[in-house]
């Protein structure tokens, strides 16, 4: 059941997205083959050629000719997949170390600078101040 099933997916895949949906116009080929045969008394392989080596002529079945495979391509897509080879040189990035204090402070600073009295988040005040009237 699981062979069936991959099977079905690979051939779905392959005849939406490649130009192997032209195969399934093979049957139309042999049938416009025997026209052919049976109008103009041709081989195979003049039926080939007349067809697919020599330019196209617009003639009577010249859209009879299109509807061969091969002939026209509708919404060809190309896919292409590129594998990039890494570098074989080891690189290393330097990430700055930044030192963090655990300590958790009451304390303010006075070093502390004034950049922060501007932002909407400021850092913690001390509970030292107490506001006199």
């Amino acid at each position: 059941m699981r062979k069936l099933f991959t099977y079905i997916v690979i051939s779905l895949y392959l005849l939406g997205s490649t130009e192997a949906y032209q195969l399934l116009k093979i049957g139309y080929l042999v049938e416009h083959y025997f026209e052919h045969k049976d109008a103009n008394d041709l081989s195979l392989v003049e039926f080939i050629d007349v067809h697919y080596i020599q330019p196209s002529v617009v003639d009577a079945d010249y859209a009879e000719d299109m509807k061969l495979p091969f002939k026209s391509h509708k919404d060809c897509q190309a896919q292409i997949i590129q594998f990039a080879k890494l570098p074989t040189n080891d690189f290393f990035i330097d990430v700055p170390y930044i030192e963090t204090n655990t300590e958790i402070s009451a304390y303010n600073s006075p070093f502390t600078g004034t950049q922060y009295l501007d932002e909407i988040f400021q850092p913690p005040r001390s509970c030292a101040r107490v506001l006199v009237c």
